[in-house]
């Protein structure tokens, strides 16, 4: 089955609609839409932050990188505080596309070390094009092996085939999307004027998933 692991949005000109460059003013495009999807960044993880269920902190710490790009890191740590600083013992085998996530302990710290390594690999990408191309991106990987455990609701056997346990179920990339697209069609929507100027432009939307053993 598949497992929730990222969303990666991207907005241009749909170039079988687009008129001709010369009477198209990318600069002032580019100006007018950079706040809007920078507020639609910043729903996007709001609404990651009210979802994620939190123990030690580290899968809402691995978020503090990308809340970065758009000025939030400091109300993303405000959340976190009050909640004491729990470690617990980390993954000690931790294969494939989570193997940085093998450690001695679970932490804050270690989390947003790897949303500091989820910015390096492009696995966080918040992108507003050139005056030029202003071509918008946007993409959230999740970093954190237990936060993607939890992401899709599946059931994990044990490693020698004894018990097994159902995982939450938290659908933040789903609840997330949706919030980004709510903002984005709010915003657009505030004149007539600002809406006629944006058709033609497409906002193409992903969640991708990961193959899991059922």
């Amino acid at each position: 089955m598949q497992a929730q692991i990222s969303t990666n949005m991207k907005l241009q000109r749909d170039k079988h609609t687009r008129r001709a460059y010369d009477t198209f003013n990318t600069e002032l495009y580019r100006k007018t839409l950079k706040p809007i999807w920078r507020k639609c960044v910043t729903a996007y993880i709001e609404e990651l932050v009210k979802n994620i269920h939190v123990d030690t902190g580290m899968s809402l710490a691995s978020i503090q990188p990308l809340a970065k790009f758009v000025g939030q890191k400091t109300a993303l740590i405000a959340s976190l505080r009050g909640l004491g600083p729990r470690i617990k013992p980390g993954h000690r085998h931790a294969y494939g596309r989570f193997a940085n996530n093998t450690g001695k302990y679970k932490s804050r710290a270690f989390g947003e070390r790897l949303g500091n390594q989820a910015v390096r690999n492009k696995r966080y990408v918040v992108g507003f094009g050139t005056r030029k191309r202003p071509i918008f991106r946007f993409k959230f990987e999740i970093a954190v092996l237990q936060y993607f455990l939890n992401e899709s609701r599946f059931i994990i056997p044990t490693e020698k085939g004894g018990k097994t346990r159902m995982t939450s179920g938290w659908n933040t990339l789903g609840k997330a999307y949706l919030r980004f697209m709510v903002v984005w069609e709010q915003e657009t929507s505030k004149s007539k004027k600002l809406k006629e100027s944006f058709i033609g432009w497409l906002v193409t939307g992903k969640i991708a998933g990961l193959d899991v053993v059922d």
